[in-house]
């Protein structure tokens, strides 16, 4: 008798074991095939964003600045007017994203910057140069939050900074590829009566539009709306957006749930990308309308009851999982609501690590825009074209790190450790242009510096897709992170002015190396607040969290996700 049940429980064992890894193979092929459909376009179009930006600082390097007769601040106002227009067009980016489709409003801006660029090498003084660039600017600032926000909507919370990594390298290489095509291109200075630095914004402008048009043709809407998916594997990435999913449907423990709450929101936010609509079937459709009218939304915890009622094993485990995923996306969709851009705009998290991003964009913009200048100062009898060719190499090892950090942070699930790591890697280097005097040394010192905080950055970006669920909060916070982040660039554009050369720039390094010290400040704290909030959480103290959010449902104020406000719902760290 004893030996009829063990024999009975193995082959259960046995069966359930193969239904989950029969899922898990639909899956890996799923994300294969979004991976290829996704991830290449991105980082082309990231490559072509960070090198159309900064060709300015390699354009200035080749006469722009004499042939629009700036002088004294000129071309750093240039610089920093391109940032008034980029920070003001992030947050309503985003809710556009929202309303358009990742996969038809990231292109379109991609579009809109092209022809911007293009129309760079029309200009003609100084005035004609910060009007261009407060027109770049708006059109590149919902890029990065978009990018971000699409990507947190495609894949589950720990396998996203790999990506967010694998498109940020192109940030990297970008001032490989910059100095490099800025060097083969200055060759046809004087070609058709047009000056080389010219050229530069012409022909790259031309290239990214084809990256526009590409993007309207390859990239998928969602993962229900992604149509080189089969149905199965839509089933299985929705089913398995993170492996606890189902488990946490089926456990009565709240321990056992302490990331999925986050998962399930990110499903639901998968599924209603562009609406439910893509997803459900006609009868659907017309039932969907009529439960929006007639019901209101259930709290999480209600919706775990009722999916997890007839569950009996993994295998039902499964299927309640894509339950849930076609639950939320057939009558689930999250509507606009201040209420969900007021919880982004005060989110703790968000002002911790958009300032602490502050500081390092400060460093990452102002290498990026005066590297050439910096190696200047170092190799001041090279020629322009060779001083190009400088500027490639240090930024090759940073692309490299870029893609280990972030497939290392997805693996350890966490983002800020990895940070406080990297970042004394880049002040290190920074250290160096300040004490020593051979060249040599100092041009290891450009290679630290990028070492560090390009690594860094993909961590940051993924911290707030992490940890904020309902999708207008997190769109919310997501761009608000960056348009703090971004005012570094009015600091950067200003660190290393020409009246700073006679001393080699010092003056410039040192304000970069005191802002990489508060970034490192800032995260620390990051780190406390988050374990903090985790441990309130742990202990019960948030529980009243429900109770608000069913009172907030219940008197009409709120149609949205309980999200972060579950007391299930953990932070990365």
């Amino acid at each position: 008798m004893i030996s009829a049940q063990h024999d009975n429980l193995t082959e259960a064992q046995q069966q359930q074991a193969i239904a989950v890894a029969e899922t898990e193979a639909l899956r890996k092929r799923a994300i294969r095939k979004l991976d290829w459909r996704t991830l290449p376009f991105l980082t082309l179009a990231w490559l072509a964003n960070f090198i159309d930006r900064t060709s300015i600082g390699n354009a200035a390097t080749l006469h722009l600045t004499q042939d629009l007769k700036l002088h004294g601040l000129q071309l750093n106002t240039a610089l920093a007017a391109f940032y008034v227009s980029y920070i003001l067009s992030e947050i309503p980016s985003n809710i556009m994203l929202k309303k358009l489709g990742g996969d038809k409003w990231i292109p379109s801006l991609i579009l809109a910057w092209a022809i911007v660029t293009t129309l760079t090498c029309l200009v003609q003084d100084f005035e004609g140069l910060v009007t261009i660039r407060v027109f770049l600017g708006l059109c590149e600032g919902g890029v990065l939050p978009g990018m971000t926000l699409y990507l947190s909507l495609l894949y589950p919370r720990y396998e996203l900074q790999q990506r967010i990594g694998i498109f940020y390298a192109a940030a990297a290489l970008s001032g490989s590829f910059g100095g490099l095509l800025a060097y083969l291109i200055h060759k046809l200075d004087g070609v058709g009566g047009l000056a080389g630095w010219r050229y530069i914004f012409l022909l790259e402008g031309c290239a990214t539009v084809l990256i526009a048009i590409l993007g309207f043709v390859i990239m998928p809407s969602s993962v229900a709306g992604a149509k080189f998916l089969t149905q199965e594997e839509r089933n299985a990435c929705l089913a398995a957006m993170n492996p606890d999913i189902a488990a946490s449907l089926m456990s009565t423990n709240s321990a056992t749930r302490a990331d999925n709450d986050s998962d399930i929101d990110q499903v639901r936010d998968i599924t209603t990308l562009r609406g439910s609509d893509e997803a459900a079937t006609p009868n659907e459709k017309e039932t969907n309308e009529k439960e929006k009218e007639t019901s209101s939304v259930k709290s999480l915890s209600q919706q775990s009851r009722v999916l997890t009622a007839t569950s009996s094993g993994p295998r039902d485990a499964i299927r309640i999982a894509a339950a849930a995923g076609a639950k939320f996306d057939a009558s689930a969709v999250e509507k606009f609501e201040w209420r969900e851009v007021r919880r982004g705009l005060c989110e703790v998290q968000v002002w911790l690590t958009g300032l602490a991003y502050l500081c390092m964009l400060n460093s990452l913009y102002s290498y990026s825009l005066f590297l050439p200048t910096i190696l200047r100062s170092m190799y001041p009898d090279v020629t322009p074209a060779r001083l190009q060719l400088l500027s490639v190499p240090p930024y090759v090892p940073a692309a490299v790190m870029c893609i280990v950090i972030a497939i290392a942070a997805d693996r350890a699930r966490m983002r800020v450790p990895f940070m406080l790591v990297l970042l004394p890697i880049s002040m290190v280097g920074y250290i160096i242009l300040l004490t020593v005097h051979s060249a040599e040394a100092k041009y290891a010192g450009v290679f630290l510096a990028a070492l560090g905080v390009y690594p860094a950055t993909p961590c940051v970006l993924s911290i707030l897709p992490n940890n904020c669920s309902g999708h207008f909060k997190r769109a919310t916070a997501v761009a608000l992170q960056l348009a703090i982040a971004n005012c570094a660039g009015f600091v950067a554009t200003f660190a290393y002015q020409s009246k700073f050369a006679k001393d080699n720039y010092k003056q410039g390094h040192w304000v970069v190396l005191g802002s990489l010290i508060l970034a490192e400040v800032l995260l620390i704290g990051q780190v406390f607040y988050v374990r903090w909030e985790n441990a309130a959480r742990a202990s019960g103290k948030r529980d009243h969290q429900i109770a608000d959010y069913e009172k907030l449902v219940a008197e009409g104020k709120t149609q949205a996700p309980i999200g972060d406000r579950s007391p299930t719902y953990r932070f990365v760290i």
